[in-house]
């Protein structure tokens, strides 16, 4: 997926990728080949005749390469979509099975008779028989043993990708904390960062791969005990994870970020561990590959919550980073320390205040809690005065942690709106909580009295002199769209971006802007979908070219401005440009015996997540988008890929198991349809009859082709995203 857009042909040159690539096509291979093997020994241990063992598909007779061994023609077929054996009076082909059976029938036996002088062959009345060869002439249970096959060997794969991945060293991310997103479940429930998660439900110990199992496919609104483990101490939570717009279910955590710089090291897509024009990225004394940054401002840092705890205390003060760097030269490894000075990073901001939605969460043991604030109540007044801009109202009130302030909001009693006004003493919050990006929730919160809140359509505010009063805003205007526009050839160095802003400079409203959004299609604001505060986030992770077209109004009415956001001087980001890396820590299987008991269980874990995601997408509780096809699956194979091969060998179990669960589903065509029809026979003592056959596996044809038409189509939607970055 990295090969779309700008710098492919640097992509092509790079080693790395083309490793990658190579490990995808024989990982994939693998998988398919493994399954297909499956049918084609059994189906040869009971005697049938397979004509062909292809991996790809031959349509039109196209194939990349072909030979024949004994009686079995072996090749690669032209369509990398899965692979076939073509047994002998089988064929999975709707329009060809009548014609396959007939093939593998023998022919009635003949006599002759004497009609007069003369004689003349006559069919007996011997019931149609099939070669013995064929696969239709083998009993019902061999005939299970060789539709089953496949999915076993999936299953065996699964278990031996995870045990050599585990015997090689896996890396698992620990379920620490690094924050928490506001209005999440985490959030709601008093989750701090630092928190390390040692039971969650059911699970003892877990690490994230096991929290992403279980919680995602899980019902909204299920509780799960939790307890975690705070400064040495137990402290017991209780999570109630809701779904998200796509109906995955979220705790609302963002899990481990270490105090280590990413590594850049053969990366095409990453040159620096800094974003362009960063505070971090204009440093004198330069970030590096792998920088492990051990203090800030004289206080050691071990974790990466931590370094975002301290950021948040000095968020409009330059800071000193300690960095260690190890440095290799003639083989030979020096660590030094460096004192690197980061400047603070102004927010980017257009001068506007939306309406905000009820409250619609409220923190445990918080000073609204404490208050009795309830969700459902409106926020009206703080201290007599208008709210604001609600994405920047945390910061606005850190000035005041420990002062005793009145809320004024509007609670319906018995669907009649009731002013009250609530007393709160304001305590400090460990870090800024900042909004998380589209697919979280968008909710902001207040963390010195401990409310969310969504930000919805309606102007409340203008600050006079902003962007948004120059391009003529005015209170009661309606955003009903926001659209990011980013120069077309945004690059990732220095170099580039110096060439492009100037460019920019010289004509803001050239060409050289693209208007297709930062996720190639505009942020809608309504009541259902609460983008502001997605919007604000993403513009200070952007280059400072970028502006907003923002669409007022609907339908006929509706117009657009264009806006260029400006560097606040009152509010900051707690992100200075710095990259970090996930921090992990190695799951070694230390025996065979441990090896295959952590084997067993990411694969049964692997078939949990599968089963559980189709049984909620076919009750409607996920949204099919979340579906992907040949190139997602492409996608995501390279990216494990360059992970390392421990990593790629869990993405092949997970594989294996998907295609063990989605080959053995009841649809007429694939190898669950065809062990219903036997089943069936079996019981009955007698096959299905083959108008029947036919017009199922019509339907299942149809189905497929369906479905993969759609998921092709979310593919291309991937691509047209990639495309526009």
């Amino acid at each position: 997926m990295y090969l779309i857009g700008e710098g492919w042909g640097e992509w092509l040159m790079d080693l790395g990728n083309w490793q990658a690539m190579l490990m995808v096509a024989l990982g994939l291979g693998m998988v398919i080949f493994v399954h297909e093997l499956g049918h084609f020994a059994v189906a040869k241990m009971c005697g049938v005749k397979c004509e062909k063992f292809y991996l790809g598909f031959d349509i039109y007779g196209l194939k990349l390469l072909h030979f024949r061994w004994g009686e079995t023609e072996y090749g690669i077929g032209i369509l990398p979509l899965g692979g076939y054996v073509k047994m002998l009076g089988q064929d999975d082909n709707p329009a060809k099975m009548r014609e396959e059976k007939e093939r593998a029938k023998v022919k009635s036996p003949v006599k002759a008779e004497m009609h007069g002088d003369m004689p003349v062959s006559v069919e007996t009345d011997h019931p149609v028989a099939y070669d013995p060869r064929s696969y239709m002439a083998k009993s019902v249970p061999q005939r299970m043993a060789i539709i089953s096959a496949g999915v076993i060997m999936n299953l065996i794969f699964a278990v031996v990708f995870a045990a050599i991945a585990y015997a090689m060293g896996v890396k698992e991310v620990p379920c620490v904390v690094s924050r928490v997103v506001p209005g999440g479940a985490a959030w709601i429930a008093g989750m701090q960062p630092g928190d390390r998660i040692i039971k969650l439900g059911n699970l003892e110990k877990p690490w994230f791969s096991d929290i992403q199992r279980v919680v995602p496919i899980g019902d909204a609104g299920t509780t799960y005990p939790c307890t975690v483990l705070r400064d040495g101490k137990e402290v017991q939570l209780t999570l109630r994870p809701q779904a998200d717009a796509s109906g995955i279910t979220l705790l609302g955590v963002v899990f481990s970020e270490s105090n280590q710089l990413l590594d850049t090291n053969g990366s095409s897509k990453h040159k620096s561990p800094t974003e362009p024009g960063s505070p971090a990225a204009k440093t004198e004394s330069q970030f590096a590959s792998n920088d492990l940054i051990v203090g800030l401002n004289g206080q050691p840092v071990t974790d990466g919550y931590q370094i975002a705890q301290e950021l948040s205390r000095h968020l409009s003060e330059p800071i000193e980073y300690t960095v260690q760097r190890t440095i290799t030269d003639n083989k030979q490894s020096v660590s030094k320390t460096l004192a690197i000075q980061v400047g603070p990073k102004p927010m980017r901001l257009v001068g506007l205040a939306l309406s905000v939605s009820s409250i619609t969460a409220v923190r445990s043991d918080s000073p609204a809690e404490k208050a009795g604030i309830e969700v459902g109540d409106q926020l009206d007044e703080i201290d007599g005065q208008p709210i604001g801009d609600p994405t920047t109202l945390g910061q606005a009130l850190r000035e005041q942690v420990g002062k005793t302030i009145k809320l004024t909001l509007t609670r319906k009693r018995d669907g009649k709106p009731e002013k009250i006004s609530k007393d709160v003493t304001l305590v400090e919050s460990p870090s800024l909580e900042e909004s998380a990006p589209r697919g979280y929730n968008s909710a902001v919160s207040v963390p010195q009295i401990g409310i969310a809140f969504h930000v919805l359509d309606a102007v409340t505010g203008v600050e006079a002199g902003s962007p948004a009063d120059k391009a003529g805003m005015k209170v009661g205007d309606v955003i009903s769209a926001v659209a990011i526009i980013k120069p077309k050839a945004e690059k990732s160095d220095e170099k580039s971006a110096a060439a492009d802003q100037k460019a920019a400079d010289a004509d803001p409203k050239s060409e050289d802007y693209d208007d297709t959004g930062l996720d190639s299609e505009p942020y809608h604001l309504d009541a259902g979908r609460a983008n502001w505060p997605v919007v604000i986030y993403s513009l200070q992770h952007l280059s400072k070219q970028v502006r907003l077209k923002l669409t007022i109004g609907k339908g006929k009415d509706a117009h657009d401005i264009e806006l260029e956001p400006a560097a606040s001087n009152k509010f900051f980001s707690n992100d200075r440009g710095l990259v970090q890396q996930s921090n992990f820590e190695i799951r070694q299987a230390h025996s065979v015996g441990e090896g295959l008991s952590l084997a067993f269980r990411k694969t049964g874990e692997s078939l949990y997540m599968v089963v559980g995601f189709l049984k909620k997408l076919l009750g409607g509780g996920i949204s099919p988008k979340l579906m992907g096809g040949p190139l997602a699956i492409g996608g995501q194979a390279f990216h494990f890929a360059h992970e390392g091969v421990p990593a790629f060998l869990l993405f092949l179990t997970m594989v294996s198991a998907n295609l063990a669960v989605i080959n053995f589903l009841p649809i007429p065509v694939l190898d669950g349809g065809h062990m219903v029809f036997l089943a069936y026979e079996g019981i009955r003592r007698k096959p299905v009859t083959e108008q029947v056959v036919n017009a199922l596996s019509l339907v299942g044809f149809a189905m497929l082709v369906c479905l993969m038409i759609f998921v092709f189509s979310l593919d291309l939607g991937l691509v047209a995203r990639f495309s526009n970055r």
